[in-house]
Parts: C-alpha cells; structure tokens; sequence
C-alpha cells in the first residue's frame, strides 16, 4: 500500500478510537500503544473517566495538561500520574479539590504544603492524619477541618487542644469539638457553656464533675432545658 493508504487508515484508526474513548474513557486500555500515546485522544478518554491515565503511555501520565484533566474528572488518577506530576503544586490542588483522599497520592513535600492540606479537608478531614505535625499545629487548618467535622479535633496537636483561646474559636465553630478537647478544658465552666450555647447536645460531652454541679447545671439548663437530659444532680 502507498503512503497515502498507511496514512488514511492510521486517521481511520484514529477517528475511531476518539468515537470509543468519548463514550467510555476506559475503552482506551484496548487500542495500540500508538493510540494510547496519542495526545488527543488519551485526553478525550481521561476527561469521560480520569481514571483511564492508568492506561495512557508513561510520556503522557507525565504530561501536565493530560494528567490536569485526568484529576478534575477523578482525584484518584493522581495515583496513576508521574512522580513530577504527583509534586506539581496545580495539578494536586485539582486533584485534592475534586477528592479529598487523594492527598494520599502526592509528593510528600505536597502533603505538607498548607494550601493543598486546607483543600483537602474540606472533603476529607481524614487528610489530617497524613499532613505533617506542623500542619496538626496549625489554627487555621484545624478550624477548617473541624468546621466539616467535630472529631478533626482529634488529629490536632496536644498543645492546641489545650489551648483554652483555640479551644473556644473552635468550639465557636463546631460545639461537638467539646468531646475533643483536653480533660482539664472540659472541667472548665466557660469552655463548657461556650459549648452548650451553641447547641446543647455537647453538655453531654462535659466532664462529669460538671454534669453533677448543681448551680452550674442549672446555668446550662436556663440556656437549653434539654441540657438536664445529661446531668447527674438530683
């Protein structure tokens, strides 16, 4: 066959594989190495499905538009990117936003970076537990995560949770945070009622010393009467 012909089948072959990807990403597992390394058509298939990069040529996983539109569709194709693409500051910022989890997959000076961090509790506060000891020190990033959830209290570092100004911005923020705090700041009366005038639910997360102080536990009660259904006064 003449040059022209080899040509016009490779575009045939090509028009095709577009056809295929654009209805199912992962469709791209089966075409030739050649397909899989042609540029137009890895990022039609990884913008239907991101986790298709798995099957992209180790030159386009590290290719920064490819893997960019790969991780909007999914974080999780982070996993499947190159190791520069998994330290590029942009392309794990869209992963971290599209999926939370996906932190699990960057570099490890990434992991530790505060932007990516904060993005990622905003899905996942569970990011936390990969985020460097800096970053479990830091107000900021623990408000954020406590925002989405009480319990982010747990993953921040001992002297925050003990930090009595820290402990009323984030129970200002979340009162069920309460149940995190350290021991001394749940016997304390102003810790606590910061708490049950946000919702009186987290008086059952008081110390029990105050669950059976009488003058205090009608102070709560004044503020919410269902506070008593945690009291242990007669």
């Amino acid at each position: 066959g003449s040059m022209a012909e080899v040509q016009g089948a490779a575009l045939a072959d090509k028009a095709k594989a577009l056809q295929a990807v654009k209805r199912d990403g992962m469709a791209l597992q089966y075409l030739s190495k050649e397909l899989r390394g042609d540029k137009d058509v890895v990022l039609a298939a990884v913008k239907k499905n991101g986790g298709a990069l798995r099957n992209a040529t180790a030159a386009l996983r590290s290719d920064k538009d490819v893997v960019l539109e790969a991780v909007k569709e999914s974080g999780f194709a982070l996993d499947w990117a190159s190791k520069d693409c998994r330290a590029n500051q942009e392309i794990v910022l869209e992963a971290v936003r599209q999926c939370g989890p996906a932190l699990k997959f960057a570099s490890d000076d990434l992991r530790n970076c505060k932007d990516i961090v904060l993005e990622a509790v905003k899905t996942f506060v569970d990011a936390l537990g990969l985020a460097s000891e800096a970053l479990r020190a830091d107000e900021e990033v623990i408000l954020a995560a406590v925002q989405q959830q009480a319990y982010a209290l747990d993953y921040a570092s001992e002297a925050l949770r003990a930090d009595r100004v820290f402990v009323l911005k984030a129970l200002e923020v979340n009162e069920h945070a309460l149940a995190c705090v350290s021991d001394d700041l749940r016997k304390d009366k102003e810790v606590v009622m910061k708490a049950v005038q946000k919702g009186w639910q987290a008086f059952r997360e008081a110390d029990e010393q105050l669950q059976g102080d009488k003058d205090f536990v009608l102070k709560c009660v004044q503020v919410d009467g269902c506070a008593l259904l945690f009291a242990s006064v007669e």
